[in-house]
Order: C-alpha cells, then structure tokens, then sequence
C-alpha cells in the first residue's frame, strides 16, 4: 500500500486541508488559498485521508519574482535620488 503523501481533507474537521506525510497529517494546513502551520490536534483521526487537488499551478505561474511587475525604476540614478542634494547625510 502506497502511504498518502499532499493534501488532503483535513481528517480532523479544523481546516480545508492538512498536508499528508507518509500517511500521516502533518502541522502544514490550508485555508482557500492561504498555508500556515497548526499542530493537530492529537495522533488519532477518525476520517480516511482523502487527497485533494494542489491549487497551484504546476508551472510556477502564480510565484512573483522581484523583476516582475514592478512599479518603481531602478534604472539609472533613480535609487540615488532618494537621498536628494544631501548625499545621504542626515545633517
């Protein structure tokens, strides 16, 4: 028998998903889209792992990278210029 490993419904009814590791339920849980971490609540569940589909798209196309969409240009002396005649003193 092959031990679930992903998500699945969280077997202890707490949250959307609980992440499965060697068929048992770790503390990384999901809530619609947002993960973080909460302890189970004991060693012993009643509900059968049941996998569920991972949300994220397999190609990486929902992670940002810092080049990506960004707002502000750093091209030239833009990152200077927050400093103004100053030089970057406080005086």
């Amino acid at each position: 028998m092959n031990a679930p490993q992903g998500w699945s419904v969280d077997p202890f009814g707490a949250h959307e998903a609980r992440w499965s590791s060697h068929g048992h339920p770790t503390v990384l849980v999901r809530d619609g889209s947002v993960e973080f971490h909460d302890e189970p609540p004991g060693d012993e569940f009643d509900l059968p792992l049941i996998p569920i589909a991972d949300l994220r798209p397999p190609d990486g196309s929902d992670l940002l990278t810092a080049d990506v969409n960004s707002s502000t240009d750093l091209s030239g002396d833009g990152p200077f210029q927050a400093f103004g005649a100053s030089g970057g003193s406080f005086t």
